[in-house]
């Protein structure tokens, strides 16, 4: 079956994260893969239905946006919703939307137009592109790309913000460490270079505990010594691309084709991951 992956991302991604989120988080999971994800929609929509009346509506910015493909949305602090796609940034307010791209206008605005990751501290909005870091300093409200060259013209695939405020990104197959005022205090490399590219995913749990995800394995980080402890690698060949922790403790896996899971609270070393899908 073809989907328009575009419009049906969009779509999706939106209902999910932004209505149902609290009741269904490990929707996100199944994003990327085709018939699981019409299914499980086609169910849980039926159900919602019996229970809400008019709850699907288009958001009023929709048609403002630079592209229809959204790699990245993400609420900040002070409430805006900002949203990445692969010819911009965009902001709303509630009321209007501003966009922010390079262009004839407005040369070297963003390192590239491409958003790949978004994410917020007190004093900055990180976002990551396909050639490097940006900041916008929300005092100034201006865009300069990041000042280590650590961080430029490299693809950034994750930001997180953990709760010390020291802010994780992960490019170029490193993690990065960086202090709320966007500098580098230290770059981690997690499994080898041969064993995949990216850790397309950095979580923190309810326990406040740092996850890395990606083609190298599942990793998490432990402040003792400082440095990543490595799970055990999930299989058949799948690659773990997102994590969420449901409401029990759960730790949900998302992979190429698969949604993985444990029943129990992953915090020993010893802990497994089985498949759920």
């Amino acid at each position: 079956m073809k989907i328009d992956q575009n419009s049906f991302y969009l779509r999706t991604y939106l209902i999910w994260n932004y209505l149902f989120f609290p009741t269904f988080a490990f929707a996100t999971i199944l994003l990327c893969y085709e018939i699981p994800v019409l299914f499980y929609t086609s169910v849980y929509w039926r159900t919602v239905r019996k229970r809400t009346a008019h709850v699907l509506r288009q958001f009023p910015f929709f048609n403002q946006l630079s592209s229809n493909e959204i790699f990245s949305i993400h609420q900040d602090r002070e409430g805006y919703f900002w949203i990445g796609t692969t010819n911009g940034l965009a902001r709303y307010d509630g009321y209007q939307l501003n966009t922010f791209r390079t262009d004839y206008k407005n040369q070297n605005l963003l390192t590239d137009n491409g958003i790949t990751a978004i994410n917020d501290n007190d004093l900055y909005v990180w976002i990551g592109t396909w050639k490097g870091l940006n900041l916008y300093n929300k005092k100034t409200c201006r865009i300069t790309p990041f000042s280590d060259a650590r961080l430029l013209n490299k693809v950034v695939d994750a930001i997180t913000v953990d709760k010390d405020g020291n802010v994780w990104v992960s490019a170029g197959g490193m993690i990065y460490r960086c202090d709320s005022t966007a500098h580098i205090i230290k770059e981690y490399e997690v499994g080898n270079i041969q064993e995949g590219y990216a850790i397309s995913n950095i979580y923190v749990d309810q326990q406040k505990q740092l996850w890395a995800v990606g083609s190298r394995g599942i990793f998490r980080y432990e402040p003792e010594t400082d440095s990543f402890f490595r799970y055990p690698p999930l299989g058949n060949g799948h690659t773990a691309y997102i994590m969420h922790q449901d409401n029990s403790g759960n730790y949900w896996i998302g992979t190429w084709g698969k949604v993985c899971g444990n029943s129990f609270p992953m915090h020993r070393k010893e802990d497994t991951i089985r498949n759920i899908i």
